[in-house]
């Protein structure tokens, strides 16, 4: 990586939890996209660690 870059990173769960299995049953909720448990983060490169 050098100074400029952008770095992005995304995570989420891959299998339903037993509260997402209820929560997704009394709401009607269905489909791969109901989860709800995610976290991102962004971040711009400020130095490469070089010195120079």
């Amino acid at each position: 990586m050098k100074e400029g870059d952008i770095l992005t990173v995304k995570a989420s769960n891959t299998n339903n939890t037993i509260s997402q299995m209820l929560k997704n049953f009394f709401y009607g909720l269905t489909g791969n996209d109901a989860y709800s448990i995610v976290g991102s983060l962004s971040g711009i490169v400020t130095t490469d660690g070089t010195g120079k």
